[in-house]
């Protein structure tokens, strides 16, 4: 068949205009006849074919992208009792207003090819696309009679080969698919592949997230309860539930246990009795009154309170004794306040206060006022001259003539003039 292209007739190009504003274009049918285009007519003019001979149901439509659509049938002989000219072809609509109408014609004239008659030896069966233009419809269809429509090996190996998938929404269901065996021993070493080594592949990643002996086995928890039980700082997070491996001087079990074990060891410090031997290899610190049976610092030892030690005690480090020590059953005094100076003072935890000081020039007699006053009473005081600083001569015996918590008074005994230094104790 030698056709130059299809001629849309007036009609057509009058539906074409209805299309233009909505119209749904819908090919019907295609016809083929052996009708001779006279001169005196033309392609556009035609209603119908010349001389119709046969019709050929539409089999597919497909839009060409270009604003116009293939119409393919499928012509065969198979029905034809006499043979004829394949001289002209067309395509037929449906007009809303005018029914069905010739929409698009094509006539080869002399250089047409013979159709025999069906039933002898010559079989024909030809696939018959016809290109018509469409413009810019935005809805076009045909009417395809799935009964009587003969499918062609081209149009069966497009509906094969399309993608997507040429097939109704919904038609494809599990049954057409089949049953798939899930492999999840598959690793996943890319991201591509077919249906069943895909879902391997994911197989094989959730049991390795479940550590299940199979991807389907229920895993004994979720990622929630699991993200939940990280999260936690209570339950099996809290100290008391951690195991604790018992091992030296701590007996616990768990790691609770074993907190307030070492909590209780630091308490000791703070005001227990220990009847074995101490020893510390660093800093040792007491708050608390401590009574201990031998002592060893390597470090210094700060006391705060008091610290007694029943047996013997060794410090190699400073002592810095803010508390009393006991050794022996003695407590040791410590210094609870001083003044150092020419004239000075010293006060003791135990209430013992030391005083000392240097008169100013004295011929006869003096007296000294103390530089703080004793709580309770005197109990000694001395005094003596400075020998570079005494002018003459004179016997250097004195007399303490008076004495109270506030001061003393005495006679010099020397008969010249001196300053001298004094020494008094008391409580």
């Amino acid at each position: 068949m030698a056709f130059d292209g299809m001629t849309m007739t007036t009609q057509g190009i009058n539906l074409q205009t209805k299309v233009q504003a909505g119209t749904t274009l819908n090919f019907t049918k295609i016809k083929v006849g052996d009708g001779a285009l006279s001169s005196d007519t033309t392609l556009a003019s035609l209603t119908d074919l010349i001389e119709s001979k046969l019709e050929v149901e539409i089999e597919s439509i497909a839009s060409l992208g270009d604003g116009t659509y293939r119409v393919r049938g499928t012509l065969t002989n198979a029905n034809v009792t006499t043979g004829f000219f394949l001289r002209e072809v067309g395509v037929f609509a449906t007009d809303p207003d005018d029914g069905e109408i010739l929409y698009s014609v094509a006539n080869a004239g002399d250089e047409c090819d013979y159709l025999p008659a069906g039933g002898g030896s010559v079989v024909v069966e030809q696939v018959v696309d016809i290109i018509t233009a469409v413009g810019s419809a935005s809805s076009v269809t045909a009417t395809i009679n799935e009964g009587s429509v003969l499918l062609s090996k081209a149009t069966f190996t497009e509906h094969q080969e399309a993608n997507p998938i040429d097939h109704p929404d919904n038609s494809v269901t599990d049954a057409k698919i089949g049953t798939r065996t899930i492999d999840d021993t598959v690793e996943a070493a890319s991201g591509a592949g077919v249906l069943t080594n895909l879902f391997s592949k994911i197989g094989y990643m959730i049991k390795s997230i479940t550590g299940e002996s199979n991807w389907y086995t229920a895993p004994d928890t979720t990622l929630a309860k699991t993200a939940s039980h990280i999260s936690a700082s209570s339950a099996a997070h809290a100290a008391s539930a951690i195991n604790n491996t018992a091992s030296g001087n701590i007996s616990s079990t768990t790691v609770q246990a074993a907190l307030n074990e070492l909590d209780t060891e630091k308490a000791a410090l703070a005001g227990a009795a220990f009847t074995g031997a101490v020893t510390m290899a660093k800093t040792l610190g007491v708050t608390g009154k401590t009574t201990l049976s031998t002592l060893e610092v390597a470090g210094a030892a700060a006391l705060d309170s008091t610290l007694a030690v029943t047996g013997e005690t060794t410090i190699t480090g400073a002592l810095a004794a803010n508390g009393g020590i006991t050794v022996n059953d003695y407590t040791v005094p410590y210094i609870v306040a001083e003044s150092l100076g020419t004239t000075g003072y010293r006060k003791w935890s135990d209430g013992k206060i030391e005083q000392w000081g240097i008169t100013g020039s004295i011929t006869s007699s003096g007296s000294v006022t103390f530089p703080v006053t004793f709580s309770e009473a005197c109990t000694h005081v001395g005094w003596t001259p400075v020998r570079s600083a005494i002018t003459g001569s004179g016997d250097s015996n004195g007399v303490l003539t008076s004495y109270s918590t506030s001061g003393f008074s005495f006679s010099s005994g020397i008969g010249v003039s001196a300053t001298y230094l004094w020494v008094a104790e008391g409580y």
